[in-house]
């Protein structure tokens, strides 16, 4: 595993079994994933940082800025790896 990975999934834990919860990481989808798997709260943290960051620059940019999206300056990407035979 990578490093980041396994970070992402120790402070995915932390935030569901120490803290609260705050981020709202430990939910089930209507894809019956179940909400209880490490591994998806650590997908749900990189989704909700990489947003949360998103959020950050657009209040820093102010309103007359172009906004992210389809026809904004710029967008965030969130993008995996899938290893596994074809």
């Amino acid at each position: 595993m990578f490093t980041q990975f396994k970070y992402q999934v120790y402070e995915s834990n932390l935030s569901v079994s120490t803290a609260g919860d705050p981020m709202g990481l430990n939910y089930s989808s209507p894809y019956g994933d179940g909400g209880g798997n490490e591994y998806y709260w650590s997908y749900r943290r990189t989704a909700y940082m990489i947003n949360h960051i998103a959020e950050i620059i657009d209040a820093t940019r102010g309103p007359a800025a172009p906004r992210r999206g389809p026809n904004g300056r710029w967008r965030p990407v969130l993008a995996g790896q899938v290893a596994g035979n074809p």
